[in-house]
């Protein structure tokens, strides 16, 4: 809402798998007359599902032994985008290990980087850089735990 208010004319585009997540947003949506597509599934790098926890609000995310929830990929409709706040809950990683994100990632990223699900050493710093994107902020919330505005090169 915010974003759309700054850039009138935009479009909103959200992947929100959880349920009562989705129904609030379309509520707020709906009430700033934006025009949106919600899309209620998890961004993930493959089409399918993913165990999810869901009815944390800020903290639902995939998790083992979660319900099953629809999964899309994400990474060819960042293409159509020149913005993307990606906060995901640790998803982020899977994202920005996979060989297509540098080719087909928006020219301006904000991304917030959990502990859960990253791999060992994990510095989503370093990868947006690797993608030749270059950090206009960083924000530290705790060990592992950030979140980057970045814009590309």
């Amino acid at each position: 809402i915010f974003a759309s208010a700054r850039f009138p004319g935009s479009r909103v585009v959200a992947f929100e798998p959880d349920r009562a997540n989705a129904e609030l947003m379309q509520q707020a949506l709906d009430a700033n007359d934006l025009d949106y597509e919600l899309v209620e599934a998890a961004a993930s790098t493959t089409d399918g599902e993913v165990p999810f926890a869901a009815g944390g609000y800020t903290t639902s995310r995939i998790e083992a032994g979660g319900d099953p929830v629809p999964a899309l990929d994400v990474l060819p409709r960042l293409t159509e985008f020149d913005l993307a706040k990606i906060d995901i809950e640790g998803g982020e990683w899977a994202l920005l290990a996979d060989s297509r994100f540098p080719q087909l990632a928006p020219a301006t990223l904000v991304l917030e980087f959990h502990p859960h699900l990253a791999p060992p050493g994990a510095d989503a710093q370093r990868v947006l850089e690797a993608a030749a994107y270059s950090i206009e902020r960083r924000l530290g919330f705790g060990e592992a735990h950030g979140l980057l505005w970045a814009v590309r090169r």
